[in-house]
């Protein structure tokens, strides 16, 4: 009872705020990258907390609006991306991403400021079916008919390792599938 409290209050403020597709899109990186790399690393599931940065900290959209060959690359990584995809993707980020409203059946999400340096001892003393794992999304970018999406994902193992990509989703029938993850850079 006190975790659907916490998520209800976590959530409560912006949950309406995502389309259906968008809370589809982010529950599917889940299960392609969360989940897929607990399996790799010999984990039964999915944690039950996840850390998420309200911001992404490792995403400058300023910077890749600037780059003039930002779309070249990414399109000469994934033929079928479409320009609209990634202005949108840029539109979106103008504002102030609100990682709140993720939502994720069966995991407590727990928002955290993203300039915020963990202490991991405090964390897993707070948090102890946390991974160690702090994830960080973009908002979604579409193309005009909804039916692809390009969006920034940034992980950190606090603080040994981390990384970010670009996953390009595309809808077929009433489901999304993912097509390509860019890698950006990694540590």
């Amino acid at each position: 009872m006190p975790k659907i409290f916490m998520l209800w209050l976590i959530f409560a403020s912006g949950f309406t705020s995502y389309s259906p597709d968008e809370r589809d899109i982010y529950g599917q990186v889940i299960r392609d990258f969360v989940d897929k790399g607990m399996h790799e690393n010999g984990s039964n599931g999915r944690p039950a907390t996840l850390l998420i940065r309200k911001r992404p900290a490792n995403f400058d959209v300023n910077r890749l609006q600037q780059d003039t060959g930002a779309f070249s690359r990414l399109r000469s990584a994934y033929r079928q991306l479409d320009l609209a995809t990634f202005h949108t993707l840029l539109e979106k980020n103008q504002a102030n991403p609100n990682s709140e409203a993720i939502e994720i059946q069966g995991v407590q999400v727990v928002v955290i400021d993203s300039d915020i340096q963990l202490n991991q001892e405090a964390s897993f003393s707070m948090y102890p079916d946390w991974n160690g794992q702090i994830l960080e999304f973009s908002p979604i970018g579409f193309n005009d008919e909804h039916t692809q999406t390009l969006l920034y994902v940034g992980f950190e193992w606090a603080p040994i390792a981390g990384g970010g990509a670009y996953f390009i989703y595309e809808k077929k029938g009433r489901h999304w599938k993912k097509k390509k993850m860019i890698p950006v850079w990694a540590a």
